[in-house]
């Protein structure tokens, strides 16, 4: 009896195996995850070894690993998928793991539609974001005997791309004021005459937009080489003052194109900032 639970074991580990390999790099596979007739384990061919390396590869995978009977009861289940999923002692069905999730997916499905494909699901576990896959798995007369669920934990995954969109954002926000500044005050010396002082005073801005433009570049590249939990901040001296009218001045195209007036008041007493100018001028 020891032998035979011994054999059941080994060939459940090694198809659970092809089939999550299977999954993990065609996640959308389109035809179904066959029972592989090739890979299983003779009952001649057992030993001690296979044991051991079989059940140390499904201890220790990262993934969750969750294997069902045709009546939905786990027959076999890794500390990672108790983990990631919660699983609790009383929980030892396919409904009691994810019928609390109210996911468009049923183990009957899975088990009984003759052209049933791989699925993904995504869902959300307290802080975490979880993948899972289901595929059936089948012995050899081609009758399904079992569902597989792989369960990934995609936190770190969903919290970069959501980093990535932030970051997408905040440099369409950071370059669209000097892009902006540039464009109004090019067009206006194109269109009109003016003379060298008013000329001057408008390539000034263009030039002091594309110089910030450029530090702009070169902070993203710095930032990009760095740890993104890492913020630097550059801390000097300055007249909040002067500041304030040269933001004014960069803007004055615009402003004047939406017939709009713009005044600042700065009272002379206001003390020198010690702060991150760039930042504050970004912003």
């Amino acid at each position: 009896m020891e032998i035979q639970n011994t054999i059941i074991f080994l060939i459940l580990i090694d198809v659970i195996i092809l089939i999550i390999s299977e999954i993990l790099m065609k996640k959308y596979l389109k035809k179904k995850v066959m029972f592989p007739k090739t890979r299983l384990i003779k009952s001649s061919g057992v030993t001690n070894d296979d044991l051991d390396i079989n059940n140390s590869v499904f201890l220790h995978m990262t993934d969750g690993i969750i294997a069902f009977d045709r009546d939905g009861k786990i027959i076999l289940i890794n500390p990672a998928a108790k983990k990631l999923m919660n699983v609790l002692p009383e929980h030892t069905t396919f409904d009691d793991i994810f019928g609390r999730l109210h996911l468009n997916i049923n183990l009957e499905k899975i088990i009984y539609l003759e052209n049933w494909t791989n699925t993904e699901e995504r869902f959300q576990i307290e802080d975490r974001f979880v993948n899972t896959y289901f595929a059936p798995f089948k012995k050899e007369n081609d009758r399904t005997v079992g569902v597989i669920a792989v369960i990934q934990d995609i936190t770190e995954h969903v919290k970069l791309d959501n980093m990535r969109k932030e970051f997408i954002a905040d440099v369409s926000h950071e370059l669209k004021t000097p892009i902006t500044s540039i464009m109004g005050y090019a067009d206006t010396l194109l269109e009109e005459e003016y003379d060298k002082e008013t000329q001057s005073k408008f390539l000034n801005v263009i030039a002091s937009e594309a110089r910030r433009m450029a530090k702009l570049v070169t902070d993203l590249l710095t930032l990009s080489r760095n740890d993104s939990n890492r913020t630097v901040v550059k801390k000097e001296q300055f007249d909040l003052g002067e500041l304030v009218k040269k933001c004014q001045d960069k803007l004055a195209i615009e402003i004047k194109k939406k017939n709009h007036e713009v005044k600042s008041f700065v009272t002379a007493d206001v003390p020198p900032v010690y702060a991150d100018k760039d930042d504050i001028e970004r912003n």
